[in-house]
């Protein structure tokens, strides 16, 4: 079980310090209820009052995303990041097209529908990068985020979830 008390004798944040499925203490669940108020708060559920981050939806709303507690048989388990009022982590959804290939690198190229600034890369082993304003690759992306990929339209043609890079 993790305490509030062995979280505070860390200097992690809260969300390296649990990971989804761990079983907390009540006086976890009271920090939830108490830090500030909750986004969400019923007998079986607890979400922190402010936003971990945002994420983009399955239909392409941007939308903040909480540190969430649900109740299991009298229980407190950490949930993970979940959208407002849900007990299941939430997943980053990008909506890209593609705008080139290289086919003698492997390399595609994407274009964001949501963000047209943002571009991505998709290397010959199937990995997706982020790319910086000039085009070159700034690293991996975080692994399980769901790509839509989509015609000129919008229309999604297939979907990929992004992986654990691997060295």
């Amino acid at each position: 079980m993790k305490t509030f008390r062995n979280w505070t004798a860390t200097a992690m944040s809260l969300t390296s310090f649990l990971k989804p499925g761990d079983e907390v203490d009540q006086e976890m669940a009271d920090y939830f209820i108490n830090a500030v108020p909750p986004k969400t708060m019923t007998t079986d559920l607890i979400q922190l009052g402010e936003p971990h981050d945002h994420f983009r939806d399955q239909d392409r709303k941007y939308r903040p995303v909480f540190a969430t507690l649900k109740r299991q048989g009298g229980k407190w388990f950490y949930a993970g990041i979940c959208f407002s009022g849900q007990s299941e982590p939430a997943r980053h959804h990008l909506f890209v097209t593609l705008e080139s290939e290289v086919p003698d690198f492997g390399f595609k190229y994407y274009r964001s529908l949501c963000n047209p600034k943002l571009q991505y890369l998709q290397d010959r082993f199937g990995y997706w990068h982020g790319l910086d304003s000039t085009g070159k690759p700034d690293g991996p992306l975080k692994a399980g985020i769901v790509v839509h990929i989509c015609n000129a339209g919008g229309t999604r043609i297939s979907e990929e979830t992004t992986r654990q890079w691997e060295v």
